[in-house]
């Protein structure tokens, strides 16, 4: 009995170009695979799904730390769907366009583990012009060699949005050199006296691709909020990265979260796609 081979393949470094223009398609909703790819370049291993089509690439999933399929139709989310079914939980998010997450998720909850949380709406803000109000100037590029000093505003966001420590693992040493690598790249941003250790703010450009860089990590010292302080920081990011990385910057957000939903809006964001995201 003759059987058809599976449409679902492991991405080839030969498919990156492919894989590439796919998710520019639709820059916005997929800037992380879009950056993911650009990273791993010619590592891409199999980290990468391709659903193929007569020969052709036609959709993508991201399967490594985050499972995202990228411009999937029902058929490819299937055909992905069971692959993951088949090899199991490897990654320790579900994130993406909300109405794809929810597909899987229907598919793959008998199968996979109990997830810790799952976040089923939030909305994916953009903007692409600066901010005309009041920004703070104290917000800069830290050097890579204040790592030490700053590492543990990175650790208190990291357990507020995610709930877990980041250095449970490994006492901290991926997430440091992660942290080490956006200072590098002048992709974070901090209100920090220079030798203080005291950071009042943080944010960074957790992912840049296709004229989009992507905004992670907003966090403001416990003691310093209801002051307006996230405003003029954050005022100053959207400034800072319209004009060092990208004309298009984005980020998304709990849609049960009002008050950082009526910042962001007054900095001049505003709905484009929504996101879902599945934690484990």
């Amino acid at each position: 009995m003759f059987l058809s081979p599976s449409p679902v393949r492991a991405l080839r470094p030969d498919h990156i170009p492919a894989a590439l223009a796919i998710c520019a398609q639709n820059p916005v909703l997929h800037v992380l695979p879009a950056a993911r790819l650009e990273e791993v370049g010619s590592h891409i291993s199999r980290e990468f799904l391709g659903y193929f089509e007569d020969g052709e690439l036609r959709a993508l999933c991201w399967a490594g730390a985050n499972l995202t399929p990228v411009q999937a139709t029902e058929r490819a989310l299937e055909a992905f769907t069971k692959v993951c079914i088949k090899s199991g939980r490897r990654s320790t998010s579900i994130v993406g366009e909300a109405s794809a997450v929810r597909f899987m998720w229907e598919r793959l909850e008998r199968h996979w583990t109990t997830p810790l949380e799952c976040r089923w709406s939030q909305p994916m803000l953009l903007a692409s012009a600066p901010y005309a109000g009041a920004v703070d100037r104290g917000v800069r590029t830290p050097d890579p060699a204040e790592v030490d000093d700053l590492f543990h505003a990175f650790v208190s966001m990291f357990i507020e949005e995610v709930g877990y420590s980041p250095v449970a693992a490994d006492g901290g040493a991926y997430y440091r050199e992660r942290v080490r690598s956006m200072m590098r790249a002048r992709r974070s941003f901090v209100r920090s006296a220079p030798g203080s250790g005291v950071v009042d703010f943080k944010a960074e450009v957790g992912a840049l691709a296709n004229g989009v860089a992507q905004i992670h990590g907003v966090w403001v010292r416990p003691d310093a909020r209801g002051q307006g302080l996230a405003t003029r920081c954050l005022g100053a990011v959207l400034n800072l990265c319209l004009g060092m990385h990208a004309p298009h910057v984005t980020l998304y957000v709990n849609d049960y979260n009002l008050p950082a939903r009526k910042l962001y809006a007054k900095l001049g964001f505003a709905q484009v796609e929504e996101f879902a995201t599945i934690l484990f």
